[in-house]
């Protein structure tokens, strides 16, 4: 066994963070451009009755934030979307995006770092480059485009700091007491929030396991966990509803497990997923025995890896019946945890064991083939998520414009129309109270409000995703030119596939929003055409003509 490099200092580290975070947060606004609608969809129409109303009626309160929104109290999520109105002066669901898109660049700088610190604080181009394609290639886009859905990278974010803070920080240190403070916020993120000190739990069994005898620090971390699952387990709500969504025998749960837990490869589930956990396995053999050189590194990935394996479980138990086979986008993000760390225990054992050129490659050839169906997953997304859902909130738009000019409700309820419950929408749309802080897309055309400063920013920023995505990809293949990719291998390969992904990048450029716009718009004309509503298509290809015009515009 060989010891790991020196350790670079954090300062080194820096513009590599840099590099990482305008990537996630261009490539992540770049999909806000193309596919995000100014119309709340789904859920967002429930939070502004149960959240919003209140806010504008003057009856706001911190109760307001714990209604339950199905099983979870997404305290957090609704906290920020409040903030965001009181700073931009109504409600706008791009903004609402942009800020997500800003939370999850955030995050992946945050997992980088821990990454980074736990495998020794070396190599941060390599860690960064590890990390990356989990963060810019949309297979979890669905969390961008819906504008709710900012309680999963809260989610994220509260495990990271929970695993991080509680697990490995000394006891009563500042970091700790961070730690405790994520671990209670991630039950008010989502409803598996728990698992976090669940996974610290196991954590703390490990580390018994391996020192043969009891201590009180990990007895003390035992004790805790279960108090904060306990917690959570009382503030969870049953949902009727959705009991046709769960697992309804072990074989389902098994089998919806297992696919889980083979995520990216979703199509080869029954014999995969132990090929994925096998680089973890050998590490905890190797692990348990004596004089084990890397015993912290090891232990955060199995905690990044435990509480994936939790959530994958919890997933198959609740949501088996859900995504006809195939993962749901939206819970692809948490799935993405146990192979990164299994990818990182892969180089962990290189370094360790094998600290050979030529074997150097060996993790980023598995990173190469799981990049490629990472690929595949995202184009999978593009075309049967992202695309239809566009499709659908600009006929939610036109449904939506047209009730609020004329008020007719037998119109509003024609199929095609809004979803997912039409006669709820108009509820909300009829709140009088809810007026000034509704979406400008909710409000007729001779009403629309004067942009709010967030608007103006969040405008700005996902008409320069490009820009950003382009920046920090060429402020990647700089460093590594200067730096690395004269004396490394591996970094001047990452070297080539910076300047190609830049190319691809580039290669897109024209696909803008009006352009994808203009695509979707037409396509309604047709099934507004085919569906014998004359009025809704021509509503469709003038909304197509003036996007055409847009484009034709020096």
């Amino acid at each position: 066994m060989k010891p790991l490099s020196p350790a670079e200092s954090f300062k080194n580290f820096l513009p590599w963070l840099a590099a990482l975070f305008l990537a996630v947060l261009g490539a992540k606004l770049w999909i806000v451009q193309l596919y995000g609608s100014p119309l709340p969809m789904w859920d967002q129409w429930a939070e502004a009755r149960s959240c919003f109303l209140p806010l504008a009626q003057g009856q706001f309160s911190l109760a307001t934030l714990f209604i339950p929104n199905n099983e979870h109290r997404i305290v957090l999520p609704k906290l920020l979307d409040v903030l965001l109105i009181q700073a931009n002066g109504r409600w706008e669901p791009l903004v609402q995006m942009t800020a997500n898109c800003l939370l999850h660049a955030v995050f992946a700088v945050a997992l980088t770092t821990a990454l980074w610190h736990f495998l020794g604080r070396q190599k941060g181009w390599l860690v960064c480059a590890l990390v990356a394609p989990f963060f810019v290639l949309p297979f979890g886009a669905e969390n961008t485009v819906w504008a709710f859905n900012s309680q999963h990278y809260f989610l994220s974010f509260c495990a990271l700091l929970t695993l991080a803070g509680l697990g490995f920080a000394r006891p009563g240190s500042v970091f700790w007491w961070l730690g405790l403070t994520a671990s209670i916020g991630g039950l008010f993120s989502m409803a598996s929030g728990f698992l976090a000190p669940a996974a610290l739990v196991g954590l703390a069994l490990l580390r018994l396991l391996k020192a043969r005898r009891w201590d009180w620090a990990n007895g003390s971390l035992i004790l805790l966990g279960i108090a904060i699952i306990t917690a959570g387990l009382a503030a969870m709500v049953h949902m009727p509803g959705d009991t046709a969504l769960k697992a309804h025998s072990p074989s389902e749960f098994f089998v919806a497990w297992g696919r889980n837990l083979a995520w990216p490869f979703v199509n080869h589930a029954l014999w995969l997923w132990p090929l994925l956990l096998l680089p973890l396995l050998v590490l905890l053999g190797l692990y348990l025995r004596p004089r084990f050189a890397a015993p912290a590194a090891a232990e955060f990935l199995f905690a990044l890896a435990g509480w994936s394996i939790l959530q994958s479980a919890a997933l198959a138990y609740g949501r088996a019946n859900y995504g006809d086979g195939f993962p749901v986008s939206r819970y692809m993000d948490v799935l993405a945890w146990l192979t990164l760390a299994s990818l990182a225990a892969v180089w962990l054992l290189q370094k360790l064991y094998w600290d050979r050129p030529l074997a150097a490659l060996i993790p980023w050839v598995l990173m190469v083939i799981v990049g490629f169906q990472l690929a595949y997953l995202s184009s999978v997304v593009v075309d049967q998520l992202l695309k239809p859902t566009l499709t659908a909130n600009l006929l939610g738009a036109e449904r939506v414009q047209a009730y609020v000019t004329r008020w007719d409700k037998t119109d509003f309820l024609t199929e095609p129309t809004i979803h997912p419950d039409p006669k709820f929408i108009a509820g909300v749309l009829e709140e009088k109270a809810l007026v000034p802080l509704l979406p400008h897309a909710c409000l007729p055309a001779g009403q629309q409000p004067a942009p709010g400063p967030l608007d103006t920013l969040a405008a700005s920023l996902y008409n320069h995703a490009l820009f950003l995505l382009s920046t920090g990809l060429g402020l990647f293949a700089g460093l590594l030119l200067l730096g690395p990719a004269r004396r490394d291998l591996i970094a001047l390969l990452l070297l080539l596939g910076c300047l190609g992904a830049s190319g691809a990048v580039w290669s897109q450029a024209p696909q803008d929003r009006a352009t994808t716009f203009i695509q979707a718009e037409t396509h309604l004309v047709t099934l507004c055409q085919l569906a014998g509503h004359p009025e809704r298509a021509a509503w469709h290809a003038a909304r197509a003509a003036a996007y055409a015009h847009h484009l034709s515009e020096p």
